[in-house]
Parts: structure tokens; C-alpha cells; sequence
């Protein structure tokens, strides 16, 4: 019976448990995932008798690449989780917002959560109009010919 050295790749065992595809990753970590893929069919190609030798210096490249798809992998998961938390934090503030239209305008405020940001009323308040004194002499009967009042 053969004796076999099987050294599954931490990147590997990451994006199973994480749940990530390689199409998810940024060009840099598929360049990476796609040499060490090259790298080790040519270990394969190479081996003898079904002996496969690997040099230290092979042996560091697959290492660093191992570890350069991992730290990519969790740069995707952090931007992933940071997106997340962003989108809630402008929801928050819409919601916000929204609330404080509606008890501007003497409107009871719902407590209710929102389930689409289409529901938030984003109508800006309009001040009651009232007349101007232009138009309080235009009804007296004074009329203006030009920009300035020279009374």
C-alpha cells in the first residue's frame, strides 16, 4: 500500500466553508488560483512512477499563493459584509429622515418597519404661501413699471 502525502490547499477548504466561487474573487486572486492550478499540473506531468518531488523553492511559490488566495478571499468576504452594513446604515437614515418629515408636518409617525425604500415619502415640505405685499398693493391699485420702488 502506497503511502500518501495529501495536502489540501487552505484556500480550498476556505471557499467551501465560506461558500465562495471563484467568480466571486477579484481578477488578482483568479490570476492566482489559476497559476497554482498550472503550477501543480506540472508537478503532475513531472512525476515519475508516480512519485511526485517537489523542490523548496516550488514549494514556497504554491505556499505564497495558497496564502494570497486566502488574503483575497477575505478581502471579498470583508467588502461583502461592508456593503451590508452600509446599506442598512442609509437605510437607518432614510428612515430617519422619514420620520422626521412626517412629525413636521404633524403626521403620526409609523413605527412600522419599511419594506422598500419606495415607501419613504421624500417630498420636500412646501411653506404655506402667503400674500405678498406686492400683491396686496396690485389688489389697492398701485402698479409698478420697474424693478425698483421709488415712493
Amino acid at each position: 500500500m502506497e503511502q500518501t502525502n495529501v495536502i489540501p490547499f487552505a484556500y480550498l477548504h476556505l471557499m467551501k466553508k465560506e461558500g465562495v466561487s471563484v467568480s466571486d474573487l477579484d481578477s488578482e486572486t483568479q490570476s492566482y488560483i489559476k497559476d497554482l492550478k498550472q503550477t501543480t499540473q506540472v508537478l503532475i506531468n513531472r512525476a515519475k512512477g508516480g512519485e511526485i518531488k517537489v523542490s523548496a523553492q516550488t514549494e514556497r511559490k504554491i505556499k505564497n499563493y495558497d496564502r494570497a488566495i486566502c488574503e483575497g478571499i477575505y478581502d471579498y468576504l470583508e467588502s461583502k459584509d461592508s456593503q451590508g452594513s452600509q446599506q442598512s446604515k442609509e437605510d437607518a437614515q432614510l428612515k430617519a429622515i422619514h420620520e422626521k418629515q412626517q412629525a413636521e408636518k404633524g403626521g403620526e409617525v409609523k413605527k412600522e418597519s419599511t419594506s422598500s425604500l419606495q415607501d419613504i415619502d421624500l417630498t420636500p415640505n412646501e411653506p404655506e404661501v402667503e400674500e405678498s405685499k406686492e400683491e396686496e398693493q396690485k389688489s389697492e391699485g398701485y402698479t409698478y413699471k420697474g424693478f425698483w420702488d421709488w415712493d
